[in-house]
């Protein structure tokens, strides 16, 4: 695969933005349901999806409640925002 881009040329022209800024957030999901086969336990989940240009990215969360989701999701954008 390496040698098939390597023919194609090697200018400096970058299309890969890093999207993992606090500024390029463009969606904040929270699921809190039910778990399918365990009924009456419930499962927290989310996720916070970025882009940047034609380059996207998502960061994962999980948790044992949603407060512990939203907790999770909040330290990281505060530590996104610091790091500007």
């Amino acid at each position: 695969m390496k040698e098939l881009f390597n023919s194609i040329g090697n200018e400096s022209l970058s299309v890969i933005r890093n999207p993992f800024d606090g500024n390029k957030i463009k969606k904040i999901y929270i699921f809190y349901q039910e778990e399918l086969f365990n009924s009456g336990q419930w499962h927290a989940f989310g996720g916070i999806e970025f882009q940047n240009g034609k380059t996207t990215g998502e960061q994962k969360f999980d948790g044992k409640s949603f407060d512990d989701v939203v907790h999770q999701m909040k330290a990281c954008i505060n530590q996104l925002l610091k790091n500007q």
